[in-house]
């Protein structure tokens, strides 16, 4: 096993606090790596809540985040040691049924793993997210991260982001069109950067009136960077979505 720093809640706590975990050392299809920044979205806030009521076992939080690769399995092709890499809300699917096959494994059949509170399917243990130093995920649900894009601003692209470009995409949204956005939380303020560019977007919120005059950011900011005196690695700085 292998050990980092991470963020967690044991119990009934109702705070994170830092602590050591374990990681499994890499099977045969994972990728080890050392995150640099994870993403901060409100789901956490609302998981530390519930875990804190249900008081039952470990909950380090965090399902978006950017890093670099540290270690791989022998099996793995797509990767090595050094490539900056981003993963998402999934590590883990079936593989089998027809979404999985179709490249739609957040509709997995057997519902997929999700990168904390989720359950592994090799050992039955509960997955630990991304508020941690170190995360090692299959080949399958790691991506490339363009050299040239912002790591601090990739993180939360692969939730808030992705979740409103993929029906944008499968719609074939495109320049002229108007788009309605239900709601300017995490997933519509990720979409009213881009989308302008090439589509019209208006939000459906009439019960937050002050969410549609309130310019949209440009992108995630930076909340806070860990201390680096550490003898293991440390949990990344967070940006948020």
């Amino acid at each position: 096993m292998r050990t980092t720093r991470a963020y967690g809640a044991q119990g009934s706590e109702k705070e994170l606090t830092l602590r050591t975990i374990e990681r499994r050392d890499p099977r045969l299809d994972d990728v080890a790596v050392r995150v640099t920044y994870c993403g901060v979205c409100h789901s956490d806030l609302s998981a530390l809540h519930a875990h804190a009521a249900d008081g039952d076992g470990l909950l380090v939080p965090g399902h978006e985040f950017v890093g670099e690769v540290v270690a791989v399995g022998d099996a793995v092709t797509r990767f090595a040691v050094g490539d900056q890499v981003a993963v998402g809300n999934i590590v883990d699917s079936c593989g089998t049924c027809a979404m999985c096959r179709a490249g739609q494994e957040n509709f997995c059949a057997e519902f997929p793993t999700l990168t904390y509170g989720g359950r592994d399917r090799h050992d039955g243990s509960t997955t630990l997210g991304g508020y941690s130093g170190e995360y090692v995920v299959r080949e399958n649900f790691v991506y490339h991260r363009p050299a040239h894009l912002d790591p601090a601003a990739v993180a939360p692209l692969l939730c808030a982001g992705v979740t409103v470009w993929e029906p944008l995409r499968r719609w074939a949204a495109g320049p002229g069109m108007t788009v309605g956005v239900a709601g300017l939380g995490g997933s519509g303020t990720s979409r009213c950067g881009s989308p302008r560019r090439w589509v019209r977007a208006s939000s459906c919120s009439p019960a937050r009136p002050e969410r549609r005059t309130t310019p949209a950011p440009s992108g995630p900011t930076t909340s806070w960077s860990p201390p680096t005196t550490r003898t293991s690695p440390a949990p990344p700085a967070r940006s948020t979505c």
